[in-house]
C-alpha cells in the first residue's frame, strides 16, 4: 500500500516526536486512511488491524524548519468531524493547539484528526529526492526519457523509474509516496 508524505511544522513535529501529540489535524484525508468517528486517545495502536498507513514527516523551512524528511509515524485511523457540531474544546487538546487556532484552521464543514502511533524521529533528516510518487506517463524512449515531458516535468531517465518519479517539491499538505525501507535512518524515540 502506498504511504503518505506529510508537511507539519517543527513546532507540531516536536509534539509528535515527544509523543505529547497523539492526533494531526487535516481539512482533506487520503484515501488510503480508514474513517472512525471517534475521538479517543485511550486506544491502544493495535498493528494487526491491518489499516496501518506510514505517514513520512516533512519538516518546512518556514516557522524554523529544516526542509527535510525529519522521521515518520503510523496512523491506523482517523476521525471525521462536522464543523457546525465539532467541540473545538477536545479537538485543541488532542491537537496541541489553542482552541481558537483549531477554530481558524478548520473553516471547512469537514474536519479530520489523523491518528498518530509509534512516531520516530531520524537520526538524519532525508531529503525529498529519496522517495517517489508514482508517474502515470509510462511511454520512454530508447534513452529513458518520457515521452510526455512537458506534462510530468521528466527530462531525464535518472527522476523516472518503472512509472515513479523521484520528488523535487514537498507536498502543501500531503502526497502519496512509495514505501521505503529506512532501519539505518531511524532513532527510537522511547
Amino acid at each position: 500500500m502506498k504511504a503518505v508524505l506529510i508537511s507539519i511544522r517543527k513546532q507540531h513535529n516536536d509534539n509528535i516526536f515527544s509523543k505529547k501529540k497523539r492526533f494531526e489535524g487535516r481539512k482533506t484525508l487520503p484515501g488510503n486512511v480508514e474513517i472512525k468517528n471517534y475521538l479517543d486517545n485511550t486506544i491502544d495502536y493495535d498493528a494487526a488491524s491491518g489499516t496501518d498507513v506510514t505517514f513520512y514527516v516533512y519538516e518546512p523551512k518556514s516557522g524554523g524548519g529544516c526542509g527535510k524528511v525529519v522521521g515518520k509515524f503510523v496512523c491506523d485511523y482517523s476521525q471525521s468531524f462536522n464543523r457546525q457540531t465539532a467541540d473545538f474544546k477536545r479537538i485543541s487538546e488532542a491537537l496541541c493547539v489553542n482552541q481558537e487556532f483549531a477554530e481558524e484552521y478548520f473553516n471547512k464543514p469537514k474536519g479530520y484528526m489523523i491518528r498518530v502511533c509509534n512516531p520516530k524521529r531520524y537520526d538524519k533528516p532525508r531529503n525529498l529526492t529519496d522517495f517517489w510518487r508514482a508517474n502515470y506517463c509510462k511511454e520512454y524512449d530508447h534513452f529513458g526519457i518520457c515521452l510526455h515531458h512537458d506534462m510530468c516535468g521528466i527530462y531525464d531517465g535518472g527522476d523516472c523509474e518503472l512509472g515513479h518519479i523521484r520528488l523535487r517539491k514537498p507536498p502543501q499538505s500531503w502526497c502519496y509516496v512509495e514505501k521505503i525501507k529506512e532501519n539505518r535512518y531511524e532513532k527510537d524515540e522511547d
